[in-house]
């Protein structure tokens, strides 16, 4: 049993696209409507269709229209038919469509913010195990030795390379009326940031 077709027709959200019109498409099988743009909408990744591309995100609102019969060729030969070839589907796109542009992406993707935090976390928890193997060298060769706040920040810093691009050494600040001496050191991935922070007594 032959489906019946499917048409699409997006309106862009930026000032650059706009004034190229709509983007639409006409007699599509269910399996293109799906992977060339309903599967890129949900994730929030450029269409492409008919030679025109829309970067990611640029869709101010798509509509799924669907007919019983194919529209013919002259019908779709000019431009200026498009919108009333359009207007004359039945309009199916709740069925089709449940969020917004990338809504896919949101939720499959943690924020930046708390990726950085839970590999930090993680660093952290097995900072215990790997200050034992350190211990544990081969034929006893020397190696590194954890014995005050230094040794912890040195490690630590070289543990949080492997997660993370710019990792700052600590900053000091001076001790003000027996006020706690503060050492503050900043790690970033990317655009996120996360921030650990020891005191010690001045």
């Amino acid at each position: 049993m032959k489906s019946v077709p499917f048409h699409v027709m997006i309106w862009p959200s930026s000032s650059r696209q706009q004034p190229l019109r709509e983007l639409y498409a006409f007699n599509l099988d269910e399996a293109t409507l799906r992977t060339r743009f309903i599967e890129p909408y949900e994730r929030g990744e450029s269409i492409t269709w008919d030679g025109r591309t829309l970067p990611a995100g640029d869709v101010s609102y798509i509509r799924i229209g669907q007919t019983d019969v194919p529209y013919r060729d002259e019908v779709l030969r000019a431009r200026s038919f498009y919108y009333e070839a359009f207007k004359a589907t039945s309009d199916v796109t709740n069925n089709w469509i449940v969020g917004a542009a990338g809504s896919m992406a949101a939720d499959s993707a943690p924020p930046r913010e708390a990726l950085a935090l839970t590999r930090t976390i993680n660093v952290c928890k097995r900072f215990d195990a790997v200050t034992r193997q350190l211990r544990r060298r081969h034929a006893s060769r020397p190696t590194l030795e954890i014995s005050d706040e230094y040794d912890v920040q040195d490690l630590m810093h070289a543990l949080l390379l492997l997660d993370f691009e710019d990792v700052r050494a600590e900053s000091w600040n001076p001790t003000y009326l027996g006020a706690h001496r503060e050492s503050t050191s900043y790690c970033r991935m990317r655009r996120s940031s996360s921030r650990s922070r020891r005191r010690a007594r001045a």
